[in-house]
């Protein structure tokens, strides 16, 4: 009767792996907090910024769902600490599935 251990959240596996993959090459910013809001990942790659939103789904309202995440981001404004960059802004919504862990859609769009 030990301790059982946890799930671990689809979002921060994610973020675990792309951190641990490519620290070198991107500046990435994880859980990237501002006076208004909270993006779940930041990337500053080659001069632009990707600012992406994670949400896990199950069935068919994967595109709702990965709609939702880029409303998300424009709604908190996550985008607006980088506007004096004066660097493309890209804003990425990715959904997973909850039963097996793969990307089920991914939305893409600029602010």
């Amino acid at each position: 009767m030990g301790i059982q251990p946890r799930p671990v959240p689809l979002q921060i596996m994610v973020c675990g792996y792309v951190v641990c993959l490519f620290p070198h090459y991107w500046n990435i910013r994880v859980e990237d907090v501002s006076s208004r809001s909270r993006a779940d990942m930041v990337i500053l790659h080659s001069g632009q910024v990707f600012i992406l939103e994670f949400k896990v789904t199950r069935g068919k309202n994967r595109t709702k769902v990965v709609q939702q995440t880029i409303e998300q981001i424009q709604n908190k404004k996550c985008a607006d600490k980088y506007r004096k960059r004066k660097e493309p802004i890209h804003l990425v919504g990715i959904a997973f599935d909850s039963e097996d862990g793969n990307i089920a859609d991914f939305k893409a769009t600029m602010p």
